[in-house]
């Protein structure tokens, strides 16, 4: 059965329970269980337990008692999922904003999808996301010339020269032209107060959104609204192009996707100029890099 151009909301979870406990609390709190036409929880390695904090929760809860990894979990979630429109979560994107505003951010996707502005649209929060991740390479090859006064918080993380070009710079984008502007998405977008008029070629604004051609804009597969069709012939295509780079042996749709193929095909990319979703994990992740890593979780399930 089909929903139309309804929109389903799933969470695909794995073995972090107390993060998805939390998630689940800050979803609550906003309502989010209610933005869509259908909300459920897919679990890898479902147990009894997951059963019961869904119950718990009052969402539907739906798995497989195997590990399919994050790219299998989604295909699995794409399966099951009733809506022409998929908004796909992980159990440590917790919701950062009110209930009025995270239902605002989620209309407004929905509609920049169905109008064919964007074809995915990313649900960070720019400022929630900020001590993150590419921040540093950028400043290899760009500056800030008008910080947006939301992200202040951000420049304790920022080299001193943040806000002037140096001749370092200068050379780097003159020599690795194609590596600056890659570098792009590292921080334009959510450092720069104007980002569509500092890299007009690239960034486009659009009502409250930033549209980035994927030329600098990576795949993200989660916090993402994207439509059932596009999605699947992002799979197809993944599938067929395999990638050496794995999560622990699992294939990873960020890592096929994020080569010179998906810079070329200038797909739209859209940013909220705000957004919905922070990254809070509590506990066990797989990451060994990560404070809450947990190697028990690894070795004894991810590979069953």
């Amino acid at each position: 059965m089909t929903m139309g151009n309804g929109l389903t909301i799933a969470m695909l979870g794995w073995r972090a329970r107390a993060t998805t406990r939390h998630t689940l609390e800050s979803w609550a709190r906003t309502d989010l269980f209610h933005c869509g036409e259908e909300f459920f929880i897919y679990f890898n390695q479902r147990r009894s337990e997951d059963d019961s904090m869904a119950a718990e929760f009052g969402v539907d809860c739906r798995g497989t008692r195997e590990n399919l990894g994050i790219w299998g979990g989604k295909e699995a979630i794409l399966g099951e999922a009733k809506g022409d429109y998929i908004l796909f979560l992980d159990d440590d994107h917790d919701a950062v904003v009110s209930r009025e505003e995270t239902k605002r951010w989620i209309d407004a996707s929905l509609d920049l999808l169905k109008s064919d502005r964007a074809d995915a649209v990313i649900l960070l929060n720019r400022f929630e996301r900020l001590p993150a991740w590419g921040h540093n390479r950028f400043f290899d090859y760009h500056y800030i010339r008008e910080l947006d006064p939301r992200a202040e918080g951000i420049l304790k993380l920022c080299p001193k020269d943040w806000n002037h070009d140096t001749p370092y710079r200068f050379l780097h984008r003159l020599l690795r032209p194609g590596a600056a502007r890659r570098r792009l998405n590292g921080a334009a977008p959510y450092l720069e107060r104007y980002p569509e008029k500092v890299w007009p070629e690239h960034i486009t604004r659009v009502g409250e959104f930033f549209v980035l051609d994927s030329a600098i804009q990576p795949f993200c597969d989660s916090p993402v609204m994207i439509s059932r069709d596009f999605y699947r012939r992002l799979c197809a295509w993944g599938r067929e192009h395999p990638c050496h780079r794995t999560i622990l042996g699992f294939q990873e749709l960020e890592y096929v996707l994020n080569r010179p193929w998906w810079r070329r095909q200038h797909f739209r990319i859209a940013i909220c100029d705000g957004g919905i979703f922070g990254h809070h994990r509590v506990d066990d992740s797989w990451r060994s890099d990560h404070s809450a890593y947990n190697g028990r979780i690894v070795s004894e399930g991810w590979q069953t």
